[in-house]
């Protein structure tokens, strides 16, 4: 019975384990199924807010990089001129291109050596729209910076860089203070341009080998074109687009299609020459162009890298130093080992640096001969080389660092950007004004004489002698050998009517061997003033001989000749000058010049005839009926005299000197007061 009872238990135990067993598997399996479940919604959770997160960088990025450089460049857009060639450059376009239906001549413009039309046509819009305010050009200038941050993130995507990665870098182009000359400079405007074609034709090149599509071939010959016409350095972008295909797509290399994209190249090369040679005659002189300017730029290569990494020594007037050139080396350095280490992104970096190094060498090639006690380089020539660096940076950087959940990360990049933004911010104000811009130069190198010059000029300008003086006087201490100083001081001297001390340190600038056609009309200017005619006809062939027969030369060896009173000689020259309206003007003083001359002869009969001359050209001249007044004066015929006095003085109440004639005349000769006090002084 007992045998019996616990076998009927044990029956009855196993039966129950068997169902608490199959319980628990049950229970074991739906917490499994739970746990999966949780685990998916998770992943389709991660998975959704990635998606929402990629949609966001894709969409947002530009508007807020672009943003953040409007915030920051903001307050350039009103800012004028600084006078380093923006200047001369927008008056050079405005006076041969008078307006948007004269548009196409920009095309046949040039400015020294350097052909670009496309600059030329958005100057003419510019001064079309804003008239004689700058704002448009600032405003033009910060529009294209904003277009070309898009390229920038649109190019790193396209090289598989990541969309927060691409932010990041659009910001720091956005912002980064080594770029402020690009934007707020004026005559920048060719870079900006190019910078902005070229890399959205690399793009479009890129795109191309990688779908296939016919018409981002399309766009990259246009885009080829209006970089060529922008600034000369497009003819680089073929070799960096076979650059990218060396590294990064090299069966590319051997299909027929390459061939259609060098026949391109080359036809646009051959227009863009053809072009370029019906614009411009000038060709650099061996000096300052080829090897020997390369030799001496290079250093240019070392410090852009190095502001790029470490932004100090900033300049609007960049000179080589030593810690810029030597912080250049080490982060060249460190680059090259990063080649060296990291295999798997060595192809992405060296397509950087053969970026970076191909677009800066046609800015090395090229060096002013004044280099030396001028500018080194100049900053907005790294604006588009140093997209190649950023591509570096997104290669190397990790992905981590710009996660959102990584918040130390983070706030280190939100850092750096503020960093740049408030360096770029701060050093704008150097370009507010022309003298803020020279007084930033000088503080940069106080060692450049040309630095001095130029703010010597401003000061002039502004009517305070003294500091100009000063400023000539430091640029000649530094570079006696230049012409520009001594002009510049003795227009001082002039001012001052030191007419003499004048003439000598204008001599000294002629006998320079460097002066400018300008120097050369200053100093004819002078003599005629100081009735030096010999010297001003002697000096001033020897400017037509070498700049050509301008109208200004050709109106002061006229005058020249009148002072002498030689007309015929006078007349020829005046005769020689095409423009309509010049040449009436110069006759006009030409004749008014004779008049005097033959006035202080003695021969009152011939000042009258040559003074009726110049009344023919232009009948309300008053000044030639005072001349006329005095002439019969002198001949003690106040009959005559008074009328042509009277008549001047309508016409021209500014002819003090009548006034005092007539004055005396009612005074003492007449002896009317009433009339007298009619034209007391």
């Amino acid at each position: 019975m007992t045998r019996l009872f616990n076998r009927h238990w044990q029956h009855i135990y196993k039966k129950m384990s068997k169902k608490n067993k199959k319980k628990s598997n049950y229970a074991e399996q739906a917490g499994k199924r739970q746990q999966s479940s949780e685990k998916t919604k998770k992943k389709q959770q991660l998975k959704a807010n990635s998606e929402s997160n990629g949609k966001f960088w894709k969409i947002w990025a530009y508007p807020i990089a672009a943003l953040l450089a409007i915030v920051v460049y903001g307050q350039t857009i009103n800012y004028g001129l600084v006078y380093f060639d923006d200047s001369v450059i927008i008056e050079k376009v405005i006076s041969d291109i008078s307006g948007i239906g004269e548009i196409s001549k920009s095309f046949n413009h040039s400015y020294a050596n350097f052909y670009r039309p496309l600059q030329n046509v958005t100057f003419v819009i510019d001064r079309a729209i804003s008239g004689d305010r700058y704002v448009g050009y600032h405003i033009t200038n910060l529009l294209i910076h904003c277009l070309t941050i898009f390229s920038v993130i649109l190019v790193l995507r396209t090289l598989k860089v990541s969309d927060r990665k691409s932010f990041f870098a659009g910001l720091v182009y956005a912002v980064h203070p080594l770029f402020a000359h690009a934007i707020i400079w004026i005559p920048s405007r060719g870079d900006l341009l190019l910078c902005l074609f070229a890399v959205m034709s690399i793009w479009s090149f890129i795109k191309y080998f990688e779908t296939k599509k016919i018409n981002y071939f399309i766009y990259h010959i246009i885009l080829v074109f209006l970089a060529a016409i922008s600034k000369e350095t497009a003819m680089i972008i073929p070799a960096v687009s076979l650059l990218y295909l060396i590294l990064k797509d090299v069966k590319s290399l051997k299909s027929l299609k390459i061939v259609y994209f060098i026949v391109v190249w080359l036809a646009i090369g051959v227009i863009w020459y053809l072009l370029r040679t019906s614009a411009t005659t000038s060709i650099p002189q061996e000096s300052s162009f080829g090897l020997a300017a390369l030799t001496k730029n290079l250093p240019a290569a070392l410090e852009i890298l190095g502001k790029l990494f470490l932004p100090v020594n900033l300049s609007v007037m960049a000179t080589f130093s030593i810690f810029s050139t030597v912080s250049g080396l080490i982060f060249l350095l460190g680059i090259i080992l990063l080649i060296y280490l990291k295999k798997e992104t060595r192809k992405t970096v060296l397509f950087g640096i053969g970026w970076y190094f191909l677009f800066l060498l046609p800015t090395l090639v090229f060096r002013l001969q004044q280099a030396d006690d001028f500018f080194d380089y100049l900053e907005h020539r790294a604006y588009l080389p140093a997209i190649g660096i950023l591509i570096i940076l997104a290669a190397y950087i990790p992905e981590k660092v710009f996660q959102t959940k990584n918040r130390v990360y983070l706030l280190i990049s939100s850092a750096v950007v503020a960093l740049l933004a408030a360096l770029t911010s701060f050093r704008s104000t150097d370009y507010s004004s022309s003298l803020n811009y020279w007084q930033a130069a000088v503080r940069g190198n106080d060692g450049r004489a040309f630095f001095y010059n130029n703010l010597a000029k401003i000061y002039s300008e502004k009517n305070e002698i003294g500091k100009a003086a000063e400023c000539f006087q430091k640029s000649i201490n530094l570079a006696p050998q230049y012409s520009m100083p001594y002009d510049g001081l003795a227009g001082i001297y002039f001012q001052k009517q030191d007419y003499n001390k004048a003439m000598q340190l204008m001599e000294t600038a002629i006998s320079r061997g460097n002066a400018t056609v300008e120097i050369y009309n200053n100093y004819g200017g002078l003599a005629n003033t100081m009735q030096k005619y010999d010297k001003t006809i002697k000096v001033t062939k020897e400017s037509i001989e070498k700049f050509g027969e301008a109208p200004t030369a050709l109106s002061l060896i006229a005058k020249a000749y009148a002072g002498l009173r030689e007309p015929d000689n006078a007349m020829n020259y005046a005769e020689k000058i095409q423009n309509p309206n010049t040449k009436l003007f110069l006759k006009r003083d030409v004749f008014v010049i004779l008049a005097q001359a033959y006035i202080g002869a003695g021969n009152f009969g011939e000042s009258i005839a040559y003074a009726q001359k110049a009344i023919e050209l232009q009948p309300n001249f008053g000044y030639a009926f005072a001349i006329i007044g005095t002439a019969y004066a002198n001949q003690g015929d106040f009959a005559n005299a008074v009328p042509n006095w009277k008549k001047a003085y309508s016409l021209d109440p500014k002819l003090v000197q009548v006034k005092k004639q007539l004055f005396l005349y009612y005074k003492d000769i007449a002896k009317v007061p009433a009339e007298a006090e009619k034209y007391r002084i």
